[in-house]
């Protein structure tokens, strides 16, 4: 089952399921790493661990779409404040980054045909 998006959150594991699908702590965990494998150094919310993602599969347009998503996802949940901190972080140093979130816009425009 999907989203109303129809985006799908592809795992580690080679396997996907729609955001609503996931735990909080999962979803702002995939988003902080999503996040932290798009940007510059200097915008990386600390700290932070490399994962060696396949470019096959999380490609940058993959990646900004999924940051996109998954926070939307994040904001429904009841217990999202528990990672808002690194939320602000997060949306504050996209903000910083010109033109972002229309890129992320565009992106799903493109994807859902």
């Amino acid at each position: 089952m999907n989203d109303v998006t129809g985006f799908m959150w592809l795992d580690q594991n080679g396997g996907c399921r729609a955001p609503a699908q996931m735990t909080t702590h999962h979803l702002f965990y995939s988003i902080k790493m999503m996040w932290n494998h798009l940007v510059p150094q200097e915008y990386k919310i600390i700290p932070y661990r490399i994962y060696g993602l396949n470019p096959a599969r999380f490609t940058e347009k993959y990646c900004k779409l999924a940051v996109h998503e998954l926070s939307k996802e994040l904001l429904t949940r009841e217990d999202w404040w528990h990672y808002y901190g690194q939320m602000i972080q997060i949306h504050d140093r996209m903000k910083q980054m010109e033109g972002w979130s229309n890129e992320t816009h565009t992106i799903r425009k493109q994807i859902q045909g």
